[in-house]
């Protein structure tokens, strides 16, 4: 949580911490389109049978800031930490040898200045992209 509340965190510097983890297989890709970006983040936990059938945990969400509509880490960012911190629960287990029989494949985005659109109290988070662009990135074709 307190690396996706920072106002700089991209996708590599999530990247960085699955790695030191344990994990091998984490990409990164960003995506840019009308001054907008956002980095997809996919892992793949492996499991003790790679042909098992895999587990997927796809982190929905607008993005985890608003900036500067919004300051800090705001609620849409629930999709993006438990996709996360989930990558860490299982690199943990499996480096103490708890590994499940299947891989998990866990696909996120990471978006600090995600666009908003007027709402009263507060601003409503936008989806960076159309979904289907989204969908592309976030599911796995398998």
């Amino acid at each position: 949580i307190e690396l996706l509340s920072a106002a700089n965190v991209d996708g590599e510097a999530v990247a960085a911490l699955l790695r030191s983890r344990g994990l091998d297989d984490v990409t990164v890709t960003r995506v840019e389109e009308n001054g907008l970006y956002t980095d997809f983040l996919a892992c793949t936990v492996p499991g003790q049978n790679p042909d098992a059938p895999a587990l997927g945990v796809v982190g929905r969400l607008g993005g985890v800031g608003a900036r500067p509509a919004v300051t800090g880490l705001v609620s849409d960012a629930d999709g993006a930490i438990v996709a996360v911190a989930s990558a860490l629960k299982l690199a943990d287990m499996a480096a103490t040898g708890d590994v499940l029989a299947g891989p998990v494949r866990i696909h996120t985005h990471i978006c600090p200045h995600a666009a908003t659109r007027p709402h009263h109290p507060v601003p409503m988070m936008k989806s960076p992209f159309a979904m289907r662009t989204m969908m592309s990135h976030e599911v796995h074709p398998r």
